[in-house]
């Protein structure tokens, strides 16, 4: 994806924070215990007719998973997304979004 908002935010995503600001936030995992970590998340909704739907998501490393998605997801948004506050899920075909993420979600 080569676009000069594309070529922005990446610029901007490649600015690291001011130490001053890392040094306020609280530790999070080691290397080593994000690597080793795995999730389930079972979501379950209904709908006002009574129709029901399960989704399973299994993957690694949350931290890294909710990094990435949130990246995929802007720059989709810059390359043409609707504009507005959404889920991804609404802002995005899951499927499509989902083959778009360069992790192990399943």
């Amino acid at each position: 994806m080569s676009t000069p908002i594309a070529a922005a935010l990446a610029e901007r995503l490649a600015t690291p924070l001011p130490e001053s600001v890392i040094a306020t936030l609280p530790a999070g995992p080691s290397p080593d215990a994000r690597a080793a970590q795995r999730f389930t998340y079972t979501l379950d909704a209904v709908a006002t007719d009574g129709r029901q739907q399960r989704a399973v998501i299994e993957g690694r490393d949350t931290y890294g998973t909710t990094a990435v998605i949130a990246v995929t997801c802007a720059l989709r948004l810059v390359a043409g997304g609707r504009p507005g506050a959404r889920t991804p899920a609404q802002a995005f075909p899951a499927a499509e979004l989902l083959a778009d993420l360069p992790v192990d979600v399943t």
